[in-house]
Protein backbone atom coordinates (compact mmCIF):
# COMPACT_ATOMS: atom_id res chain seq x y z
CA UNK A 1 0.00 0.00 0.00
CA UNK A 2 0.92 3.32 -1.28
CA UNK A 3 0.08 4.59 2.75
CA UNK A 4 2.26 2.28 4.32
CA UNK A 5 5.20 2.70 2.31
CA UNK A 6 4.75 6.62 2.92
CA UNK A 7 4.77 5.74 7.02
CA UNK A 8 8.18 3.85 6.35
CA UNK A 9 9.81 6.47 4.61
CA UNK A 10 8.90 8.71 7.32
CA UNK A 11 10.00 6.26 10.00
CA UNK A 12 13.22 5.89 8.11
CA UNK A 13 13.18 9.50 7.89
CA UNK A 14 12.85 10.67 11.54
CA UNK A 15 15.36 7.82 12.47
CA UNK A 16 18.30 9.57 10.02
CA UNK A 17 17.20 13.10 11.39
CA UNK A 18 17.31 12.25 14.96
CA UNK A 19 20.75 10.09 14.57
CA UNK A 20 22.38 13.37 12.72
CA UNK A 21 20.87 15.25 15.40
CA UNK A 22 22.38 13.41 18.49
CA UNK A 23 25.96 13.90 16.21
CA UNK A 24 25.41 17.47 16.40
CA UNK A 25 24.38 17.92 19.88
CA UNK A 26 27.46 15.44 21.04
CA UNK A 27 29.83 17.87 19.53
CA UNK A 28 27.84 20.90 21.07
CA UNK A 29 28.62 19.19 24.32
CA UNK A 30 32.11 17.93 23.35
CA UNK A 31 32.57 21.62 22.37
CA UNK A 32 31.34 22.65 26.17
CA UNK A 33 33.47 20.01 27.79
CA UNK A 34 36.34 21.39 26.55
CA UNK A 35 35.80 24.94 27.39
CA UNK A 36 34.43 23.64 30.98
CA UNK A 37 37.78 21.50 31.26
CA UNK A 38 40.46 21.92 28.80
CA UNK A 39 41.73 20.43 26.22
CA UNK A 40 42.29 16.91 28.15
CA UNK A 41 38.54 15.75 27.09
CA UNK A 42 39.38 17.44 23.81
CA UNK A 43 41.95 15.10 22.87
CA UNK A 44 39.93 12.03 24.42
CA UNK A 45 36.91 12.83 22.10
CA UNK A 46 39.16 13.09 19.40
CA UNK A 47 40.84 9.83 19.88
CA UNK A 48 37.57 8.57 19.59
CA UNK A 49 36.95 10.23 16.65
CA UNK A 50 39.42 7.87 14.58
CA UNK A 51 37.65 5.96 12.05
CA UNK A 52 34.78 7.76 13.15
CA UNK A 53 34.06 5.71 16.09
CA UNK A 54 32.29 8.59 18.18
CA UNK A 55 30.06 9.77 15.50
CA UNK A 56 29.02 6.23 14.71
CA UNK A 57 28.33 5.82 18.57
CA UNK A 58 26.18 9.20 18.86
CA UNK A 59 24.60 8.48 15.73
CA UNK A 60 23.39 4.53 16.35
CA UNK A 61 22.55 5.92 20.16
CA UNK A 62 20.14 8.33 18.29
CA UNK A 63 18.26 5.85 16.53
CA UNK A 64 18.38 2.93 19.13
CA UNK A 65 16.79 6.12 21.49
CA UNK A 66 14.14 6.77 18.90
CA UNK A 67 13.38 2.90 18.31
CA UNK A 68 13.66 2.38 22.13
CA UNK A 69 10.95 5.22 22.83
CA UNK A 70 8.15 4.80 19.37
CA UNK A 71 8.40 0.83 20.05
CA UNK A 72 7.94 1.37 24.23
CA UNK A 73 4.79 3.78 23.41
CA UNK A 74 6.24 6.78 24.96
CA UNK A 75 6.27 8.65 22.21
CA UNK A 76 2.95 8.28 21.09
CA UNK A 77 2.14 8.96 25.28
CA UNK A 78 3.99 11.90 25.54
CA UNK A 79 2.44 13.48 22.41
CA UNK A 80 -1.13 12.56 23.56
CA UNK A 81 -0.67 13.55 27.23
CA UNK A 82 1.84 16.49 26.87
CA UNK A 83 1.53 18.29 23.93
CA UNK A 84 -2.36 19.18 24.71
Amino acid sequence: MVTDRLLTLRFLSELVVVGFLTVLFGYVVMWLMKMIHGSEVYAACNILSENYVLEKTLFLTGVVMYLALEVSGVNKWQCVNMLK
